[in-house]
């Protein structure tokens, strides 16, 4: 009877050994699951991040292209405007203003 109750108790120690291991390996794996919510969650912020910056980016692309456009305008209406060294002389200035109706004014002072 001795031995069967060695073996009853060495058993029992077991059971509960394992049953400790499994709450062990229970934890763990709500660790695991605790870490892989974080790190979906981390995803979705860069990943909305990320969807605002390709946002920000055509915005400037949109913007540049404005401006290049601007510029090109701007160097053509401009370029109507230059004179010659032998045009402008020593003595002549030449002013240039933009009324606020965009429509150019050329003024050329006479020589003091």
């Amino acid at each position: 009877m001795e031995a069967v109750s060695v073996v009853v108790e060495e058993n029992t120690a077991s059971t509960e050994e394992m049953a400790a291991s499994a709450e062990k390996v229970g934890q763990a794996l709500e660790g695991v699951s605790a870490i892989s919510e974080e790190n979906s969650a981390s995803v979705e912020q860069v990943s909305a991040s990320t969807e605002e910056m390709a946002a920000q980016v055509e915005e400037v692309v949109a913007s540049t292209q404005s401006l290049d456009q601007m510029a090109t305008e701007l160097r053509e209406a401009v370029s109507s405007f230059k004179l010659s060294a032998s045009e402008a002389g020593d003595s002549t200035q030449l002013a240039l203003a933009i009324i606020p109706s965009g429509d150019p004014i050329v003024t050329v002072p006479q020589p003091v």
